[in-house]
């Protein structure tokens, strides 16, 4: 069992107490992570901020045979000062290991990357791609969403999701976690718990980013004292990655312009054998994230607005994710997806692109 006491922000800051988890939750998430690829099995949690409290709490939910007590070397260690590892001695009465890691000597590069509606974009994966095939690297990643809005979080939650499964498939170490306050804010929380070799940052096209408007990343290199790089992500060229669509999972993440009234939806394999015969599901004019269900659930379409192609936000582009039943499909076999327009003399157009 692995526990993680929240952070406590430096005396005359304030910060959300979701982002004190979401700090410690990055931690945690990597430990488990490594252990279970060891095949150990573990559990674990984000406990109390006093880490004596914390142990405490542990010892009686768990009840374990032995404990040990990981920090950083005495000058750096707030916990050692606090002579923690003999005050848990004393009261747990069980075996205390004491191991110190001086982060300063891991063999990897450890890189934060700061991004939220670009997190998910072939430039900035790309980038992230080519630094660990050059040398050993792990990311951490984060998404500053500046709020606490439930639908802003759930689908920063789904970008990182998308880019974490992308790179964990490409055998590059990563984990992340969505925040809270501002960005330069969040930069400094993860810095001073988890402090990384070197900041990424992501933004938009200047114009088009909030984060470059408020020079972000000269505040943060002002403030870190570690390498900054800027990646700039243009959401149009984004949108031209190819020009047809191919689905091969029973769930697919699509790049797509969603602008005209569909009725249906035929799935049908690629030998023409039909599936499912007529309507599937029906799908409407979408300027917000929005998400349909075929009659009997089983089919689900859910159109995530990503931005718009037009001052009047008449036109969204977005991600479109397609889930639909496993024995719907053979393993190996690609599905061809029909839409089909119900506004035949509408102006309005639908368009889909791969996105990889």
């Amino acid at each position: 069992t692995v526990i993680c006491p929240q952070d406590v922000p430096p005396k005359g800051l304030v910060r959300y107490d979701k982002t004190s988890r979401s700090v410690a939750q990055i931690r945690l998430d990597l430990t488990l992570r490594w252990l279970r690829e060891m095949g150990i099995e573990v559990e674990g949690g984000v406990m109390d901020p006093d880490p004596f409290v914390a142990v405490k709490g542990a010892v009686r939910e768990w009840g374990p045979d032995e404990i040990i007590i990981s920090t950083r070397p005495y000058p750096r260690s707030g916990w050692l000062h606090r002579d923690l590892v003999k005050r848990i001695a004393d009261h747990s009465k069980l075996p205390v290991e004491h191991v110190m890691v001086d982060l300063e000597d891991e063999p990897e590069t450890h890189v934060l990357v700061v991004a939220n509606q670009t997190v998910g974009s072939h430039a900035l994966i790309e980038i992230l791609q080519r630094r660990a095939m050059e040398a050993p690297h792990r990311f951490t990643i984060i998404c500053p969403i500046g709020a606490t809005d439930q639908k802003a979080e759930r689908a920063a939650a789904e970008r990182l999701r998308r880019t974490l499964g992308q790179l964990h498939a490409a055998g590059i170490e990563a984990v992340g976690q969505v925040m809270y306050p501002d960005p330069l804010a969040s930069v400094s929380d993860v810095m001073q718990h988890q402090p990384a070799d070197e900041v990424v940052i992501s933004t938009f096209p200047k114009g088009k980013s909030r984060w470059l408007s408020a020079d972000l990343v000269n505040m943060v290199r002002g403030s870190v004292g570690r390498p900054v790089e800027h990646v700039v992500v243009d959401p149009d060229a984004e949108q031209m990655v190819v020009t047809e669509a191919a689905l091969l999972d029973t769930t697919a993440d699509l790049n797509d312009t969603l602008t005209e009234d569909v009725s249906d939806v035929t799935v049908t394999l690629d030998d023409a054998t039909q599936v499912k015969t007529g309507e599937v599901l029906t799908f409407d004019l979408a300027k917000e994230s929005e998400t349909w269900k075929s009659p009997d659930g089983s089919v689900t379409l859910a159109y995530e607005v990503m931005g718009f192609t037009r001052p009047d936000k008449q036109d969204s582009v977005g991600i479109m994710t397609l889930t639909m039943p496993a024995q719907n499909e053979d393993v190996g076999r690609s599905v061809e997806i029909k839409v089909t327009g119900s506004a035949s003399n509408s102006r309005r157009f639908f368009a889909l692109y791969e996105t990889r």
